[in-house]
């Protein structure tokens, strides 16, 4: 009898535990995404995400510093994408409808529950039913604090990333964070050299970046087709201002090392 109460004791249990994370992988929690095109020259298009309660929320495509309130699983559930279709009137005499369906789905981010940025792509031409693909990167303050350059390689191309002295190889799908430089005038902000080569030398990209206190600059490398690979890789710079306070502390960063972007987001 002892022996089976035992069991019985050890079986509550492990169901307990088993039910305890299966609550917490459906449980949704609060969160933001902001959202930018990867090829700035992508025509304007009206997307839209699930909010808080369900309420539709434009997503602004644009600088990423907007974050808009969702709700998304604990466990990473994709969030899905959805375009604004108007049907035309049943009748003469009635109006047009709207409508909204899907045209994507977009990974969230491993590891991170609150914050992401969605870096997306239209991938048919226009006139064509719309698809959205796209890619997510943590976004939180803890992996891109203020006061950070962050590289991100989705192209298929290992390449070299030089951040002021420092090179280091950033392989295809992953991405490096480093530190702004020290300021030299109070006044004035730092400047950061980046440049982006090939393996072999050639190179890709080259700019200063002017590290402004509490700002963040991502460098976004990405392919437009494969026939160019070989010759160019478009390198986009955009610069952040997240919503914290300056004077905040802000977290330490690992030394430099790439770091991959799971292939689910490539």
């Amino acid at each position: 009898m002892a022996h089976y109460k035992r069991h019985l004791v050890w079986f509550c249990s492990v169901f307990a535990l088993f039910y305890d994370l299966t609550v917490a992988a459906e449980r949704e929690v609060p969160a933001t995404i902001s959202a930018i095109w990867i090829d700035p020259s992508t025509p304007p298009l009206e997307l839209f995400v699930k909010g808080y309660k369900d309420q539709l929320r434009k997503l602004i495509v644009g600088t990423y510093n907007r974050g808009i309130p969702v709700r998304v699983k604990a466990a990473g559930h994709p969030v899905v994408i959805l375009g604004k279709v108007i049907d035309p009137p049943a009748t003469p005499e009635g109006k047009p409808v709207e409508r909204y369906v899907p045209v994507g789905e977009i990974a969230w981010p491993v590891g991170e529950q609150t914050n992401a940025l969605f870096i997306l792509a239209q991938a048919n031409e226009t006139g064509q039913p719309l698809k959205i693909v796209g890619r997510s990167l943590d976004d939180g303050l803890k992996s891109f604090p203020p006061d950070s350059l962050r590289v991100a390689n989705f192209s298929t191309t290992d390449l070299l990333s030089q951040i002021d002295k420092e090179v280091i190889k950033i392989a295809a799908g992953t991405r490096i964070t480093a530190r702004y430089p020290a300021a030299k005038d109070p006044g004035r902000p730092a400047l950061s050299n980046l440049s982006v080569k090939f393996l072999g030398g050639g190179l890709l990209y080259d700019t200063g970046v002017d590290a402004w206190k509490g700002s963040r600059t991502i460098a976004l490398i990405y392919e437009q087709n494969d026939a160019d690979k070989n010759k160019t890789i478009p390198v986009r710079l955009i610069v952040d201002i997240p919503p914290v306070p300056s004077d905040e502390p802000a977290p330490e960063l690992a030394p430099l090392a790439s770091e991959a972007i799971p292939a689910a987001l490539r």
